[in-house]
């Protein structure tokens, strides 16, 4: 004879229905949470140092980009563009009342960079008739080796 095959009641039935995985509703992400951003709403003195040097030597600048990186508010990067325009740092791309797009003053860059270089070269022009005459005064007299190895070469 075959092996009996258990019946299972109406109750354990239903509560197999139950605890199994179909029975269970999808439980839905609750999405990404973004941390607030916490933006500067005024200028400081770094903030400012750091609108002058690094600024225009970015190829695009846009109010987005100046706020994501500076860390400032949106209505201070305008107005810092706008402020940047004025002094011939960036040049205006496209002028949408929306996106304003600038760019870097390449011609205002290479003159300031000639500049630098012209005083760098003026420095270093002075530093060298000054180690001159300290050489001709008996400046550049040769030290003496210390240690073991002075001792090797007698």
């Amino acid at each position: 004879m075959p092996p009996k095959v258990e019946t299972k009641s109406k109750a354990a039935k239903a509560a197999a229905a139950a605890g199994s995985s179909k029975g269970k509703k999808k439980k839905w992400s609750k999405g990404k949470v973004r941390d607030p951003l916490d933006n500067a709403v005024m200028f400081d003195q770094g903030m400012v140092d750091k609108l002058h040097n690094e600024v225009p030597k970015w190829k695009v600048v846009t109010t987005s980009v100046v706020s994501e990186r500076l860390k400032v508010s949106g209505s201070i990067a305008r107005e810092a563009l706008k402020y940047l325009e004025s002094k011939d740092l960036l040049k205006l791309c496209n002028g949408l009342k929306g996106c304003r797009v600038y760019t870097r003053n390449v011609k205002k860059i290479a003159e300031e960079e000639a500049a630098k270089a012209a005083a760098a070269a003026a420095n270093a022009e002075k530093a060298g008739t000054e180690k001159a005459a300290g050489k001709a005064a008996g400046g550049g007299v040769k030290k003496e080796k210390k240690g073991k190895a002075a001792e090797g070469d007698e």
